[in-house]
């Protein structure tokens, strides 16, 4: 399918259920105030000048062109001792209960919606990670802060504050939310705990406090079953696996004879033949078939750098060039061949113009000057095949218990301070989260983006902040407590406080997110002519 038609797609996943969820959560809103008799003007999705609209039983229902958001009018909801229509009309204070069902109904339409979309996501599946049997840590600065409180390369991590570590991702959870570090570990088969300690912030990511080591996991069984096979590659040649005639759907489980489990088990065993035939068997619909493939050695100008924020490494890939050749995270870049490199264009244009040959990266380490050489090349072998991703099937309670808690957690770290405001993404931002979800893990991994959000947004708009829903829940709470109105002149001046607060957050996290636009990781890998940088994603790949 031509890209253009992709990114139409993505755009319309994004603009469809990011809208959706807004929508929803005011629907829900919308049908409360019409159960419980509350005057209504307006239905807004999106804020600022009708775009388009239309009006029906008296209520006005457009869709505005900023779009952040959206709103249903009800005049009896605002802080007001004397609610009135904009026409001047005089309208009954509404019952405190009315108030609560009416703020309660858009979380919860939220949370309706996230059920659906989690339902779906138990029958179909959802994208994840493996789950971990070992994660080995690799490459760990000395100058860090795990470093000092104990840390060494080679520790299997077991637990991270007292968790299970299932994979990599709640490993980088655990250090951006937390505000202390606890690790239980493995050395040399002995058990040792390090920590708990507060983990150091990193500038250059976001401020956000990742963790400052490499690591190497060792995933349990997963099926080797292929999901695609590549007829040509773009010069025209067949790929081996087609030729060989592999089939979607086929699954790995013999090797020269050797029983084999996962992905990794095939890389593995075509690497170790360095270009010779590997005889495999594969299941397919029932009967074993053998298959004899040859592949075919792919040599690409590779250094395997990841740099967030020019001249410092965020990462070195393992077994890439650079890594091999001594580059560390943290080390500044300085140039290449003696060349100084002020900026990441400069540097990626003197690699381009060296590529395929040995050059001399230049760095300095903690103020000292390095300069290391290294063949700006990488070879591997491979067959041309993609193999489905691992899928978990959890039911919609389980699913929601667990964003629920993640975004608590989130909560609390911005409260304690672990996490900035910069770090909060608002509706650019979490649209183009949804657009980059979908792009790299398909339909589903873009619904459970969605299930996040929703829920998210309805524990979000439950704080009991005024302005919030959960504002007006406490203040008709506090009512039917104390059985007395609070007034309008304190509550107008608050409401507008809050106002003028939520303001200038989401201008805040909304200039962060244009900014992060352009805040994407560079991966120094493949140097084409006129094509300074290709994404290399290590997506079960063969």
């Amino acid at each position: 399918m031509p890209d253009f038609l992709v990114n139409i797609g993505l755009i319309l996943f994004v603009v469809f259920f990011f809208g959706f969820s807004v929508f929803i959560h005011e629907f829900g809103h919308l049908l409360a105030a019409v159960w419980r008799g509350l005057h209504i003007e307006k239905f807004s999705i999106g804020f600022g000048q009708r775009i388009w609209g239309f009006t029906k039983n008296k209520v006005e229902f457009i869709i505005g062109w900023l779009p952040f958001g959206g709103y249903v009018q009800l005049p009896q909801l605002e802080p007001n001792d004397e609610p009135m229509t904009s026409d001047g009309r005089i309208l009954p204070a509404p019952k405190a209960i009315d108030r609560v069902i009416v703020a309660v109904a858009g979380p919860l339409f939220n949370i309706l919606f996230a059920f659906v979309l989690g339902t779906i996501l138990w029958k179909s599946g959802k994208p994840a990670a493996p789950p971990l049997e070992r994660l080995e840590v690799r490459d760990i600065p000395q100058r860090s802060v795990d470093y000092k409180k104990g840390l060494r390369n080679g520790d299997n991590l077991l637990t991270i504050n007292g968790k299970k570590i299932k994979n990599s991702d709640m490993l980088l959870k655990e250090y951006v939310l937390s505000g202390e570090v606890t690790l239980e570990l493995e050395r040399a088969d002995k058990p040792m705990t390090i920590g708990p300690f507060v983990p150091e912030k990193d500038p250059n990511f976001e401020n956000l406090s990742f963790p400052p080591f490499t690591f190497a996991g060792t995933r349990k069984s997963t099926k080797a079953i292929v999901a695609r096979v590549p007829e040509k590659k773009k010069d025209g040649s067949e790929y081996p696996a087609f030729k060989a005639g592999v089939k979607p759907g086929d699954q790995f489980i013999r090797v020269d004879g050797k029983e084999i489990n996962t992905p990794k088990d095939v890389v593995e065993a075509i690497q170790a033949q360095e270009g010779g035939p590997v005889t495999f068997t594969v299941l397919r619909e029932g009967n074993e078939v053998d298959l004899t493939i040859t592949p075919i050695k792919i040599t690409e100008n590779l250094l395997g750098l990841r740099i967030f924020k020019y001249p410092e490494v965020f990462m070195a890939s393992p077994e890439y060039p650079a890594y091999e050749a001594g580059v560390r995270k943290w080390d500044r870049i300085t140039g290449v061949n003696g060349q100084e490199c002020k900026d990441l264009q400069s540097f990626l244009d003197t690699l381009n113009k060296n590529g395929g040959k040995e050059i001399q990266l230049d760095i300095t380490r903690d103020g000292e000057k390095l300069s290391l050489p290294m063949k700006f090349e990488y070879s591997i072998y491979q067959i041309g095949i993609g193999f489905e991703q691992y899928m978990v099937y959890d039911d919609p309670m389980k699913q929601m218990g667990s964003v629920f808690s993640e975004t608590l957690k989130t909560i609390d770290a911005i409260v304690n301070g672990s996490v900035d405001f910069s770090g909060l993404s608002g509706p650019v931002g979490i649209g183009k989260g949804i657009y980059d979800t979908v792009q790299a893990g398909g339909w589903r991994a873009g619904l459970a983006f969605i299930f996040m959000i929703n829920i998210s947004l309805a524990i979000f708009n439950l704080l009991p902040l005024p302005v919030l829903d959960g504002g007006h829940i406490f203040i008709a709470v506090l009512e039917m407590v104390s059985r007395r109105k609070v007034p309008a002149k304190i509550l107008q001046p608050v409401t507008m406080l809050f106002v003028l607060f939520f303001l200038t957050l989401m201008a805040y996290v909304t200039m962060h997110d244009i900014r992060r636009t352009g805040f994407k990781p560079t991966d120094v890998y493949k140097f084409e002519k006129n094509n300074h940088m290709s994404n290399h994603a290590e997506n079960q790949q063969s």
